[in-house]
């Protein structure tokens, strides 16, 4: 993981292929600034403890890593692209070995949850200086798992599914994390689809928290975005472009003006996020209500939110109300500018798998806008992650994966796929919600999750995450 710095031939072709690549990729618009190494410096611990018995080899492997990406790659980097800023390795405190991975200063790998099996909660127990990598897997959608191999093969402990999970015990881990909220659902389809509803939900949650504290926080980057080959993985995009929940969430949870709740027991903070450069206004509705739509409580509320801040806007008690109608509750809140709704919120006050969730209702209407298609849609009673699919087509709607509360209309667009007629559209359209699926006994769940928290295989990657 070192460079030889006692071979200049050897140092010379580092030189070359980094002066290569850096005139390559300088004038990318994505590229913000060059990194050093990915995860080197982090490790650090587990090499003391390597060469703990031989304290000159590690001196010896501290000075060459100072040296190469203190002092040598930035020179050759700088020589290339002076205008773009260099950062030693990632995470990194920018001081070698010195809080590295610490929430004091410079970047952090938040891996505690998956890898180190802490609940998605652990979070929001950390607010660090910037987040550069942190994630959750998924499933596909199930036009890429006929690739994996035929339906009868999909099971978390076939070979075929097995080949293609790029974490050791990540199927596991699926499990584990879908059943901190959720039931299992009888179906494998279902449960692919599900394993994608934590994932953008558990990273949304992270995401926002982290941007409500703005003054101390300055951004996260999820891994990750897209796939190389057909795999279960932490991204937002399968390899063949289709968009899994995450990718959709992302465009609501880091848009640049955002709404955001904030439960803490029985009290919920209403936030508008405010990443622009110029001061926003307009206001926001709010209600406590039954999950048919009945309001118990509600309000409106003029707001501005001042530019790059995350503003509070009201702290909304709903105690009286929990207790006397339990916690089969929805928290709705709506983002409007004008006429037109920029946001809509839902927040529960219970996990789903201890609530029941009645028939939506849904009302459907998909009208032909030349070319394009309008699917407008009502609900009766709350629909929990509406998706839409046109089966056996690769269709991007304008949104998916959403909270469609009762009485609320909501109008989603997408193109009309190639070889197809609105009518065709309208036949296929398959719309799926949280209450569609059938789900497991209670007891199973909580036997599956204990034996997956006491696997030795957990227990030893707690144990190594608690080090690093």
């Amino acid at each position: 993981m070192l460079y030889p710095l006692d071979e200049p031939e050897f140092l010379e072709e580092v030189q070359a292929e980094v002066r290569e690549n850096v005139r390559r990729l300088r004038h990318h618009p994505a590229l913000a600034l060059w990194c050093g190494n990915n995860e080197i410096e982090m490790l650090w611990p587990l090499w003391r403890w390597q060469w703990k018995g031989r304290p000159g080899t590690l001196a010896h492997l501290a000075a060459a890593h100072e040296r190469f990406f203190y002092e040598l790659l930035p020179e050759w980097v700088r020589a290339e692209d002076p205008d773009r800023p260099y950062w030693p390795g990632s995470p990194s405190s920018g001081i070698f070995r010195r809080g590295t991975n610490e929430d004091r200063r410079g970047d952090v790998h938040l891996w505690d949850v998956w890898h180190g099996w802490a609940p998605t909660g652990a979070y929001q127990r950390r607010i660090p200086r910037f987040i550069s990598e942190f994630g959750l897997q998924s499933l596909p959608p199930a036009r890429t798992l006929i690739t994996f191999g035929p339906p009868g093969e999909w099971d978390s402990k076939r070979p075929a599914l097995r080949r293609r999970q790029r974490s050791p015990g990540g199927n596991e881990r699926l499990l584990y994390y879908l059943m901190e909220r959720f039931r299992i659902p009888g179906a494998f389809e279902d449960l692919a689809w599900l394993t994608q509803v934590v994932q953008a939900e558990a990273i949304g949650r992270a995401v926002e928290y982290w941007r409500r504290h703005r003054e101390r926080c300055g951004g996260a980057l999820y891994w990750q975005l897209n796939d190389a080959w057909p795999a279960i993985s932490w991204s937002g995009i399968d390899v063949y472009g289709r968009w899994k929940a995450l990718h959709y969430a992302a465009r609501r949870f880091f848009a640049p003006i955002a709404l955001s709740l904030d439960i803490q027991g029985t009290r919920v903070g209403l936030f508008l996020l405010n990443d622009t450069i110029q001061p926003w206004r307009g206001r926001i509705r709010w209600s406590l209500e039954t999950f048919l739509g009945e309001v118990l409580h509600a309000g409106e509320e003029e707001v501005e939110a001042p530019p790059l801040r995350a503003t509070p806007v009201r702290a909304v008690e709903t105690d009286p109300f929990l207790r006397r109608y339990g916690r089969a509750l929805a928290f709705v809140a709506e983002l409007w500018e004008g006429t037109e709704r920029q946001a809509l919120r839902v927040a529960l006050f219970a996990p789903e798998k201890d609530l029941v969730f009645p028939d939506p209702g849904l009302v459907i209407d998909v009208i032909d806008r030349g070319g394009e298609l309008e699917i407008l849609m009502q609900a009766r009673a709350l629909a929990r992650f509406v998706t839409l699919e046109l089966p056996g087509a690769d269709v991007i709607f304008s949104d998916n994966f959403f909270d469609l509360p009762a009485g609320r209309p909501v109008s989603i667009r997408a193109p009309i796929p190639p070889g197809w007629t609105p009518g065709i559209c309208r036949r296929a359209l398959r719309v799926r919600t949280l209450a569609d699926l059938s789900q497991s006994p209670p007891w199973r769940d909580r036997w599956l999750r204990l034996q997956r928290r006491l696997s030795l295989r957990a227990l030893l990657e707690r144990i190594f995450y608690l080090f690093l």
